[in-house]
């Protein structure tokens, strides 16, 4: 019997007019989800980005998916830079239309138009599709402005790609104030501060903010990161967005994990890929994917 991804890669909707189609109806089940998702007490498999590695995507599919218990939440940053970024993205896309309840796909920086003009996706795209390209790419951006942001799970973690939105007035920003931002917007210019930050923001071992050196978006120390927890009742922070060799770092005394599940990477092929498991007695454990 061929193995769950090899099945699902012989059917990837490839053809212009059956991949326009999927686009379409997968924008629509995005839009129909919350901006923050709430997570039941399952276990929960938490993958960061993934960039075009579909062996990584895969790994993680095959293990965990045939339990029934498991819920695997994929952090954002699909396609961009990797080699296999149209079969990971839509290998993830099909997954989550047939098992719409056990596969959380959240947003990442690179599900924007501007980084994927920039690092890969619309190159590929124009190159596989020429004439139909540009209507392809738009409709990929149109899905992606509806990815969720944000996962919470029955114990209090907040899962997403960047980092924690900080308000320049002060005050700390609310669960109530994000599940009340707006989506579907596809260009960074577009964005209002919260979404930006969400899929741009980094922690650091500094106080305050400071100006983020991507250019977009902040950096945040502990005291920030420590108000917006415990302003909004959260435990643990789970999200991805950075790289680094070990696939993890632990920030602000282990209340922050930041993890990345590529392995092939840009020049950097030695990456060694983890992802975070959370089981239902709340307790969470880092796993390499290879």
């Amino acid at each position: 019997m061929p193995a769950l991804g090899e099945t699902y890669l012989r059917n990837l909707p490839l053809e212009p007019s059956d991949l326009q189609g999927f686009l379409e109806e997968m924008r629509t089940v995005f839009a129909g989800e919350p901006n923050i998702l709430k997570v039941p007490k399952n276990p929960c498999i938490f993958v960061g980005d993934t960039h075009g590695d579909l062996e990584a995507s895969m790994k993680v599919v095959e293990k965990f998916l045939p339990d029934e218990n498991n819920i695997l939440i994929f952090l954002g940053d699909y396609v961009d830079r990797g080699n296999f970024q149209l079969e990971n993205v839509l290998f993830l896309f099909r997954l989550k239309q047939d098992y719409p309840n056990r596969i959380i796909l959240l947003r990442g920086n690179h599900e924007e138009e501007e980084m994927n003009k920039s690092y890969g996706f619309h190159d590929l795209l124009y190159m596989k599709y020429m004439g139909k390209s540009y209507e392809i790419f738009q409709q990929f951006q149109q899905t992606f402005a509806q990815l969720p942001f944000c996962i919470l799970t029955w114990n209090r973690i907040f899962g997403l790609h960047g980092g924690i939105p900080i308000s320049m007035e002060g005050e700390v920003i609310s669960l109530k104030e994000i599940e009340q931002v707006k989506r579907g917007l596809t260009h960074l210019e577009q964005f209002d501060p919260i979404t930006a930050q969400l899929l741009w923001n980094d922690p650091r071992e500094i106080h305050g903010t400071a100006p983020s050196d991507r250019g977009i978006g902040f950096f945040y120390g502990q005291d920030k990161f420590e108000e917006f927890i415990l302003f909004n009742k959260i435990d643990l922070v789970i999200r991805s967005h950075e790289v680094f060799q070990e696939g993890y770092k632990v920030f602000f005394n282990g209340q922050l994990i930041s993890i990345f599940s590529a392995s092939n990477y840009i020049y950097n092929q030695r990456i060694l890929a983890k992802i975070a498991i959370l089981d239902t007695e709340g307790n969470v454990k880092l796993m390499s994917i290879f």
